[in-house]
């Protein structure tokens, strides 16, 4: 999963009693308490499987789990981004099995069922890392408002899941009720991370803009947009040529330039993305220059066609608009 909130509790909360909870929450917000509930159903879950740690592999060996339990497999695959077995008509349980209570190869023999175990706390480890996320609060949605997914409803059924069923609810709890901008915020950080990736991997792929005599019209608006967001004066005044603009200013080596002219063209245009992103939320981003990002012109799918760079640097723009004018989207 990709990442996640930062879900960091103090171990003196993770570790309180319910008294003690009571007496931590007061005069927090719905949001904070929504996350220490989260952060004591995830402690509670993981001492339960300490303390015996056949659980999952007497989970695993059932051949027919109750429905509410296999719906929480179902879920957790889900969360998990495991695909159903069989494809056409999913067996949720078969494919926990294969998957959520599979051990690794290293496992002995003698280890085999605690192995089973390891791999299942992997796995919801996995899931917890991405706590506080909209792609969390989305798949636990229908989930959460299930009457059968109810803790109290699991745990007549199974101790182990009646536990999960609780972690799941406080999950979908402290994601739904995350911070505002918070969902932006990390679009726009794995929108910034994939493009300073795409940079990294080819350092030739701003030279290669640069060089171009006359790009098609999505790349020239993306430019315009960079250019704008800059503050570079266009070229010529009055009737820009923002390719020609981008050339003199986003791709434009430092006067000291060594051998390496490629490489010093993209050291520019990502000194130039740098000082935008660092930005990212201000007030005194103008308005103009995210309207353009609007133009169906400046998809990302549209610019796919055309430059693999700009597309990255488009899902970046798009990222950097939805979370710098929450108001305007």
């Amino acid at each position: 999963m990709g990442s996640g909130a930062s879900t960091a509790i103090p171990v003196a909360v993770a570790t309180a009693s319910l008294a003690e909870l009571q007496d931590l929450s007061q005069g927090l917000s719905t949001a904070d308490k929504n996350k220490i509930a989260y952060a004591l159903a995830w402690n509670k879950l993981l001492r339960v499987m300490d303390k015996d740690k056949h659980l999952v592999a007497e989970m695993a060996a059932i051949s027919k789990p109750p429905p509410g339990v296999s719906l929480l497999e179902q879920v957790l695959c889900k969360l998990c981004f495991v695909a159903g077995v069989p494809a056409e008509a999913p067996d949720w349980h078969v494919t926990a099995r294969l998957t959520l209570y599979k051990p690794t190869s290293a496992v002995i023999v003698a280890k085999y069922e605690e192995g089973k175990q390891k791999t299942f706390i992997e796995e919801l480890t996995k899931i917890n890392a991405a706590a506080g996320s909209k792609v969390i609060a989305d798949i636990l949605a229908d989930f959460a408002g299930r009457a059968d997914s109810l803790p109290e409803h699991i745990s007549k059924k199974c101790t182990l899941f009646g536990h999960v069923a609780m972690w799941l609810h406080a999950l979908y709890g402290y994601s739904a009720c995350a911070e505002p901008g918070l969902f932006a915020k990390q679009a726009l950080a794995e929108a910034w991370g994939k493009m300073m990736n795409k940079l990294a991997s080819d350092k030739y792929l701003v030279a290669e803009i640069g060089g171009l005599l006359q790009p098609p019209p999505e790349i020239v608006l993306v430019e315009e947009v960079l250019c704008k967001l800059c503050s570079v004066a266009p070229v010529p005044p009055n009737s820009p040529d923002w390719h020609l603009s981008a050339r003199m200013s986003l791709y434009r080596p430092p006067d000291d330039i060594s051998a390496e002219v490629d490489d010093d063209m993209q050291k520019t245009f990502l000194t130039m993305l740098r000082k935008i992103h660092a930005r990212a939320g201000s007030d005194d981003f103008a308005i103009g220059p995210f309207d353009l990002v609007a133009d169906p012109r400046c998809t990302t799918e549209e610019l796919k066609k055309q430059s693999l760079l700009f597309q990255y640097v488009s899902a970046w723009l798009h990222a950097l608009r939805a979370y710098s004018l929450p108001a305007e989207i």
